[in-house]
């Protein structure tokens, strides 16, 4: 049963088309396991998943292992997912122990569920003793993108590997891999849906019954007069004889498609991809079908840079996102674009007026022995840059005066064209080389906004982790901010979101040190790793810098349509209004007026 609240379906679990397959594999005795690579939400992954740990508990005897990325998401799923289907589900609800007693390893807690004949433990890819300390018969891993390379605090090393071990001593051992994929020859998922029979949903045209797989260049639509795009005109083509389908054949064709194995015939894996465009959700309200929101989504996604097309890649089409930072733009042309444009100069500041699109300042200070490499960054709308300032301060921070010499170029103002001052509005500084000054000068600095940061380099975990051990400490992951710092500066347009200007006065040692590292691929156990390595020859303390400004203000998760309301800018988007609550049938206090 599907709970009401937890679904946009509530009531007896009812099967798409698409499900049915991949539910009756887990009884086929030549299939020993399930790779599933579907989009967010829209094909019902995680309810594939939940049927199958329901059914177990219901039918089968034996241990269950439900792996999710970390311990955090563990107990959320517990709960959210869980639980509700378990108290909505009468003929399994009873069959769950109740505990009384934290105590009573016989019952039930959050993360472990006990019956009769078998149990479920619940576990964070991240806990070394969490996926050891059970022997189960069927091991489900949801959302394996997600999940570290290796088990922290730990030596065993891949936790997938880890948990299947569980599984060792069962004969009819059974296993469930899910996600939505990530990068390009670094998503997990797609690593395991190689290793699999690679099926896909394949639709028949009405018009001439050819067979193919719904992809997103099959969508087409019209443009207007002015070249504007008509999202409700979307259709599907097919690509043998171009007749184009609305969304409700659409739909109709994904009813009656069926899965095909792609890859060779024979694995003892299934694995099963699907995109946006096999839904049978109904459509969202104000919009006539799934093709014309979808079409809204890709060309707002399109519209905001790399970072939204990446969403809609990986989440809507399902498919990996592959990185144009591989081929960081030369320095060259870097410094002879910045010296065409001379938009502005560096030596213009403070005694100017800093550029209109500026609506906030942020500042990363890198440390060395002897010195200390600080850029400001102003940044706007649709996270469009613009490099103020960047210059090296000689001394060592561990010198109480040279750290009051940084502490007050931190409190320099700049004047915008609004006729209002902006300071930096945030300021990391890096801690790796000398921890303890760096928090000196964060004390000294206090209240104002300077905090310590420390870069660790993975694609697998989240941009930026604050430390619950250290205040004011930011742990970066570097290595995102310099996929997506590359790929920005290939933008050409300015006016896009994420484009960088720089100042004409800039030097070519600057841009020479901002593409200083490429992106390399390394394979581990099978597996490729893409990490970022320093050229041989090359320094890179602007790279580090720029990487510590841009973190900041991502990590401030600034409103800039508020910033231009409060700096008086035309064209600012108004103050969104909150919607009166209507009028209560039952009277002006509700139902506590009967």
């Amino acid at each position: 049963m599907l709970a009401r609240g937890t679904s946009s379906r509530p009531g007896p679990w009812r099967a798409w088309p698409f499900q049915v397959e991949i539910l009756d594999s887990i009884h086929d005795p030549n299939c020993s396991g399930l790779v599933i690579q579907f989009p967010s939400q829209c094909l019902g992954k995680s309810e594939l998943v939940n049927n199958v740990i329901g059914h177990s508990i219901d039918c089968d005897s034996g241990g269950i292992l439900m792996t999710l990325p970390n311990w955090s998401s563990a107990e959320n799923w517990s709960r959210t997912k869980l639980a509700p289907m378990l108290s909505s589900t009468v003929t399994i609800r009873d069959l769950i122990r109740t505990t009384q007693s934290k105590k009573d390893s016989g019952g039930t807690t959050i993360l472990l569920k006990t019956w009769a004949t078998g149990f479920l433990a619940i576990a964070g890819a991240n806990s070394p003793s969490g996926l050891a300390m059970f022997s189960c018969r069927l091991c489900c891993f949801d959302e394996i993108d997600r999940f570290p390379r290796s088990i922290p605090g730990s030596s065993e090393g891949d936790p997938i590997a880890v948990g299947l071990r569980r599984s060792e001593t069962f004969a009819d051992a059974f296993s469930i891999m899910t996600s939505s994929p990530t990068e390009r020859g670094v998503s997990r998922i797609e690593y395991e849906y190689s290793l699999t029979d690679q099926r896909k949903w394949f639709v028949a045209c009405p018009a001439c019954s050819h067979e193919f797989v719904m992809l997103w260049h099959h969508v087409v639509w019209d443009k207007g007069p002015a070249g504007e795009h008509l999202a409700r005109t979307a259709r599907i083509e097919c690509p043998e004889c171009h007749s184009r389908h609305d969304d409700a054949a659409r739909a109709e064709m994904v009813r009656r498609g069926r899965w095909i194995a792609t890859g060779l015939e024979f694995r003892r894996r299934r694995g099963y991809w699907g995109n946006c465009l096999m839904t049978l959700l109904p459509p969202k309200r104000s919009y006539s079908g799934h093709l014309e929101r979808l079409v809204e989504e890709f060309l707002a996604a399109k519209h905001g840079g790399v970072e939204t097309m990446r969403t809609f890649i990986n989440t809507q089409l399902a498919e990996t996102f592959e990185e144009e930072s591989e081929r960081p733009v030369p320095a060259e042309i870097l410094y002879n674009r910045a010296r065409e444009a001379g938009e502005y100069a560096q030596s213009d500041f403070p005694e100017k007026d800093i550029p209109a699109g500026v609506l906030m300042l942020s500042c990363g200070c890198d440390i060395q022995h002897d010195r200390v490499e600080l850029e400001v960054l102003g940044l706007g709308g649709g996270f469009e840059s613009w490099s103020i300032d960047y210059r090296v301060l000689l001394g060592s921070l561990e010198e109480a005066d040279f750290r009051r010499e940084l502490s007050q170029f931190l409190l320099r103002q700049y004047r915008h064209p609004s006729g209002h001052s902006l300071g930096l509005a945030i300021t990391l500084v890096d801690s790796g080389d000398k921890p303890q000054s760096v928090y000196q000068l964060i004390k000294e600095t206090a209240p104002r906004p300077v905090y310590a940061s420390k870069g660790f380099g993975s694609f697998n975990l989240p941009a930026i982790n604050p430390s619950r051990r250290v205040p004011r400490l930011l742990n970066l992951n570097v290595s995102v901010f310099k996929a997506q710092l590359y790929a920005r500066l290939g933008l050409v347009a300015p006016g896009q979101g994420g484009y960088c200007h720089f100042p004409s006065d800039r030097s070519l040692s600057y841009y020479e040190q901002l593409v200083s590292e490429r992106l390399v691929k390394r394979v581990n156990r099978g597996l490729v790793a893409k990490v970022f390595e320093l050229m041989e020859g090359r320094r890179n303390e602007s790279l580090d810098a720029r990487v510590m400004a841009q973190a900041g203000a991502e990590f401030l998760r600034p409103d800039f349509e508020a910033i231009k309301r409060r700096l008086g800018i035309e064209g600012a988007a108004p103050t969104k209004q909150r919607r009166a609550r209507p009028a209560s049938f039952w009277g002006p206090r509700g139902i506590a007026d009967v």
